[in-house]
């Protein structure tokens, strides 16, 4: 007989089936994030990992006003007991944990690193702050009831509430990357591939849904922000003027260092223009021309990307927008977390499997011996739940413990009356 498994009226009290279903969602969590991480090396020596969980120390930086990562592996060796922010996984980041970013931190497992990262880039996660409201996740001022979902950009990697996203959200089955308001206008370009990539999108942030003192400057909220449509959208790979410059680092308004736009650009002589026939999305801006159409935030569809075009022209287009990893297949989330759990797999098959080894090793009466402790230990534990059961008593964390502290108890009381 189960434990009682509906909700007790009593706080903090869950039932066995909410146990189990919450470990179980949980370690899925964690197969999709760690699967695929060493928990033992940083990361720096690797360079730029292409995706990786990262971790920003509060205590070390956060709280001085500088932004940092640092792999899952210094999050445990070198920043045990400090404040971390969880940022889940970014792209193409090396570790900085130890650099000139940290004034007093030393990195225990990589001595041997450069002053600082230049190519790593920055937001406001670094500093416990999401979407367009600026929050932290989980926010403490928020009742839990209320804490929203959250989806990941796919170009600034931001995080946004669900319904700050505006109230045209597709379900989760129907799309696995999704590029925010911001993105879509930075990068207008996207907006041309509408018609045969995105699973639907919206015309306009609920603004609406924003506390009134959580609105800022972000130009995803502003109402008077110009519309997109697809017959006005430039795809010329050369947007920038000869010599300008762009900002990089920190989309929090902080400028870490510039370079000129046409560094970016494609300088190849050599490398022909091509006829509208052979450029994808100059195809798609002929064919769709007279269609006008708000784009603000798009969510797409699995495998989007291989529709994106892959020409000489685009290609440059991609680089001056420092987005070419939208090329990548492997960039995304999505393949990082199926990959990762399908590692988690392997690895915990391999441990079970060892195990079993293990067992197959063991002579007659130590097998006995396991499979009666295993067989004891599961009467003692249905006897346990049966009684609780028949009082109509809900499992508490106490009631665990003190049956494991009963287990203690037989144990010591066995080996005295052995020694005897």
């Amino acid at each position: 007989m189960a434990a009682k498994a509906e909700m007790s009226d009593d706080e903090g009290v869950i039932s066995i089936r909410e146990a189990i279903q919450a470990e179980e969602i949980l370690e899925e969590e964690t197969a999709a994030v760690l699967g695929d991480v060493d928990d033992n090396n940083c990361t720096y020596s690797k360079g730029y990992v292409k995706r990786q969980p990262l971790y920003a120390c509060y205590t070390c930086t956060a709280n001085k006003g500088i932004l940092a990562g640092v792999c899952y592996a210094c999050s445990i060796h070198c920043h045990d007991g400090h404040i971390l922010y969880e940022l889940y996984t970014k792209r193409n980041f090396r570790c900085d944990c130890g650099n000139d970013l940290f004034s007093s931190t030393q990195c225990t497992l990589d001595q041997k690193k450069d002053k600082l990262n230049l190519k790593n880039t920055y937001n406001q996660n670094y500093k416990g702050l999401y979407c367009v409201c600026n929050r932290p996740y989980p926010d403490e001022e928020c009742p839990e009831e209320n804490q929203d979902q959250m989806i990941q950009c796919n170009i600034c990697e931001d995080w946004f509430h669900a319904t700050h996203l505006g109230k045209c959200l597709p379900d989760n089955d129907r799309f696995t990357e999704m590029t925010c308001d911001s993105c879509v206008r930075k990068h207008s370009f996207l907006s041309i591939y509408s018609p045969i990539v995105d699973v639907t999108y919206d015309s306009k942030v609920d603004v609406e849904s924003l506390p009134t003192d959580l609105v800022t400057s972000n130009k995803s909220v502003d109402k008077d922000e110009p519309k997109l449509s697809v017959s006005n959208t430039s795809i010329s790979c050369a947007e920038e003027k000869e010599g300008a410059t762009i900002d990089l680092i920190n989309n929090d308004g902080a400028i870490a260092r510039k370079r000129k736009a046409s560094d970016d650009l494609c300088t190849d002589s050599n490398v022909k223009k091509d006829a509208i026939d052979t450029c994808k999305l100059k195809r798609l801006q002929e064919k769709y021309k007279d269609i006008k159409c708000d784009i603000s935030v798009m969510y797409f569809r699995d495998n989007w990307r291989s529709e994106l075009c892959t020409c000489g022209d685009c290609k440059c287009l991609y680089k001056s927008h420092a987005v070419e990893f939208l090329l990548d297949p492997e960039d995304s989330i999505h393949v990082y977390e199926e990959r990762s759990k399908a590692k988690y797999e392997c690895q915990r098959h391999a441990g079970i499997n060892e195990l079993d080894t293990r067992i197959d090793n063991l002579s007659y009466d130590q097998k006995c011996h396991l499979a009666y402790g295993i067989n004891d230990f599961k009467n003692n534990l249905t006897e346990f739940l049966k009684d609780l059961a028949s009082k109509n008593k809900v499992v508490e964390p106490g009631d665990i413990q003190d049956f494991f502290n009963m287990q203690e108890e037989k144990r010591k009381k066995l080996r005295t009356t052995l020694l005897r």
